[in-house]
């Protein structure tokens, strides 16, 4: 009994995980890959902040430069697509871009992908702040 217990207590903690840092925005439609595309072309730089992973955001953010960004088809389906920034395929919802050094938008803020637990925007100057909580979803009439 007890180790059933134990077996389900560390494969509820592996699935929390998962989910934690499981893409949210990663596979795109065509319009919403077209519209991350667009914003990054007056952004002067991104930052990846995993928000539901613990990450915060604040003062210590590191911003790389955008050399080269893309879209392209995922795995070559032709009605789903993944955004690629320097070379790498990326989750919007955990990519920020600024266009002013200071203010940070989230990516998947100007597409209709829906995210959860991610900040809309932030200031660089501002203090860490939390991610916001992730709540489970309700079972239909709790």
């Amino acid at each position: 009994m007890q180790r059933s217990a134990w077996v389900a207590g560390v494969s509820a903690l592996v699935l929390t995980a998962s989910v934690a840092s499981a893409d949210q925005c990663q596979v795109l439609t065509e319009a919403q890959a077209i519209q991350a595309v667009n914003a990054l072309q007056q952004a002067r730089g991104v930052a990846r902040v995993c928000e539901p992973c613990g990450e915060r955001i604040g003062p210590g953010v590191a911003v790389a430069p955008i050399a080269s960004v893309a879209r392209h088809r995922w795995e070559g389906d032709a009605r789903q697509w993944v955004v690629r920034i320097n070379g790498r395929d990326v989750d919007l919802a955990y990519m920020f871009f600024t266009v002013n050094g200071t203010r940070f938008v989230n990516l998947a803020s100007v597409t209709t992908c829906h995210t959860t637990g991610v900040t809309a925007s932030f200031d660089r100057g501002q203090s860490p702040v939390a991610p916001p909580a992730v709540l489970p979803p309700t079972e239909p009439g709790m």
